[in-house]
C-alpha cells in the first residue's frame, strides 16, 4: 500500500511517519511545511512547495499547481491532518482506498464561513469516500459537536522521539513549555517568575528552552527535572513530545487558565477568523452531545471544553492554582515517581494507538507493507 501524507505541519509528518515506520513500513517524505528542516534528511526528498508560496492557506491554488507534479494516482490513499481543509485537494481524485482525514486542530480552520465544508465531510464520510479520524480527544468531541460523527481515534503518538533517551534530571533549570509559549501569566515574564520565586525563598530556576539551547535535542530536554506548561492551544506536538519523554508536567488549573486568558489559540477567533465570522461558523449539529460551544468566548463554554484538552486528559499532570502553589508542588513532589507513572501511562497509550493504526490499515484488505510518501 502506498500512502501520500499531504500536510502543512511538519509535526504531523514527523509523528505519523514514525508511527507507520514502527509498523514496519518504508518512509519517504516530501514536505509542504516551512519547518521541514525538522525532518530527518535520510527520509526527506526535495521540498515540493516553498512555504512562502502558501502564506495564506485559504488559497490552495499554489498547492494544487505543485500537486500537478505529483502523480497522486500512484498512491492507494492519502492522509491529511492540518489543515483538514486540505482534504478538498483530493476530492476529485479516485484512489484505491478511502482517503484518511486524521483531523488536527478544529475542522473549521481555513474554511469559508458557511457549512459547505462540514456538509461535504458528512456526505463523504457516510459514502465511505473518507475515513474520518481525530488526532486528539479535543478533535474527537469537536467533530461530534459539528458533525454528529464519532471519528476513529488516531491520537498523536511520538515514536519519532529516540527510544534510547530516558528521564535523567541532572540540570537545575525547570523548563517553560511548550516551545512556542506566548504567555507565562499570571507571571509577567520568566524573569519575573524567577524573581518572585527568589523573593519567596524558593530555590527554583525557570528557563525557556530556546534560551538554553540554540538547537535543542530531545536528549537535552530529559536532563531537566520538570516543565511548567503554559498552553496556548488544546494541544501542540511539542507539548505532547515533552509529556511522552516522561518529564513531570505542571499546568495551570482550569480556573487559572480562564482567569489569565493565555489560551489564544483555542477558538477560531482571534487566530483564524474575526469574532463575527466565528459566530457565523459556530453552528452545531442538531444532535450534538454537547450543549457548550468550543467557539465561544463565554467562560462557562471555555471551562467545559478545557476538559478535552490534552493536558486535562492525561493521568499524571500536576495542576497549580497560584505561584505559591506551583513553587510548593515543585519542591515537594517526588518527580522521579511521577516520571515512572508517566512512563507506564505513555507505554499503554502508544500500544493503543499502534493497534488503532494497525486495525485501520488491515481494514484495507490487509495488504502488506505500506510505503509512505508525504507531500
Amino acid at each position: 500500500m502506498r500512502i501520500l501524507i499531504s500536510d502543512y505541519h511538519a509535526g504531523c509528518q514527523l509523528w505519523q511517519a514514525a508511527l507507520l515506520e514502527k509498523l514496519g513500513n518504508n518512509i519517504i517524505i516530501n514536505s509542504l511545511s516551512g519547518h521541514s528542516f525538522l525532518i530527518d534528511e535520510n527520509k526527506k526528498q526535495n521540498i515540493i512547495v516553498d512555504a512562502n508560496k502558501i502564506l495564506n492557506v485559504h488559497n490552495i491554488q499554489p498547492v494544487l499547481s505543485e500537486l500537478d507534479k505529483v502523480n497522486v494516482k500512484l498512491f492507494d490513499t492519502v492522509l491529511v491532518s492540518f489543515p483538514p481543509k486540505f482534504i478538498d485537494l483530493y476530492k476529485n481524485v479516485k484512489l484505491k482506498y478511502p482517503k484518511i482525514l486524521n483531523a488536527g486542530h478544529r475542522l473549521h480552520i481555513h474554511t469559508k464561513h458557511d457549512k459547505l465544508f462540514i456538509n461535504s465531510l458528512i456526505e463523504q464520510t457516510n459514502n465511505k469516500e473518507i475515513i474520518l479520524c481525530s488526532m486528539s480527544k479535543y478533535d474527537t468531541e469537536y467533530i461530534k459537536h459539528y458533525l454528529n460523527i464519532t471519528p476513529i481515534e488516531l491520537y498523536v503518538t511520538c515514536f519519532h522521539i529516540p527510544e534510547h533517551i530516558s528521564y535523567k534530571p541532572i540540570r537545575h533549570e525547570i523548563l517553560i513549555s511548550p516551545v512556542h509559549a506566548t504567555s507565562v501569566a499570571p507571571f509577567k515574564s520568566i524573569l519575573d517568575m524567577n524573581q518572585i520565586a527568589k523573593d519567596m525563598g524558593f530555590n527554583l530556576i525557570f528557563s525557556n528552552i530556546k534560551s538554553l539551547y540554540n538547537h535543542f535535542k530531545y536528549e537535552d530536554l530529559v536532563n531537566h527535572k520538570a516543565t511548567v506548561l503554559f498552553p496556548y492551544s488544546a494541544f501542540s506536538i511539542s507539548m505532547i513530545e515533552i509529556y511522552e519523554m516522561n518529564i513531570p508536567m505542571f499546568v495551570p488549573s482550569k480556573r487559572l487558565l480562564i482567569e489569565t486568558g493565555i489560551m489564544n489559540d483555542i477558538s477560531l477567533f482571534p487566530c483564524y477568523s474575526s469574532y463575527e465570522e466565528m459566530i457565523n461558523i459556530d453552528i452545531p449539529h442538531n444532535e450534538s452531545p454537547h450543549k457548550y460551544s468550543p467557539n465561544s468566548m463565554k467562560n462557562e463554554d471555555r471551562l467545559y471544553w478545557l476538559d478535552f484538552t490534552y493536558f486535562n486528559t492525561k493521568e499524571n499532570v500536576i495542576y497549580w492554582d497560584n505561584p505559591v502553589d506551583l513553587f510548593n508542588k515543585l519542591i515537594s513532589t517526588n518527580l522521579q515517581e511521577v516520571s515512572n507513572r508517566m512512563k507506564t501511562e505513555n507505554i499503554k497509550h502508544r500500544e493503543k494507538q499502534l493497534n488503532n493504526w494497525k486495525n485501520l490499515l488491515e481494514s484495507f484488505n490487509g495488504l502488506g507493507g505500506v510505503e509512505v510518501h508525504s507531500s
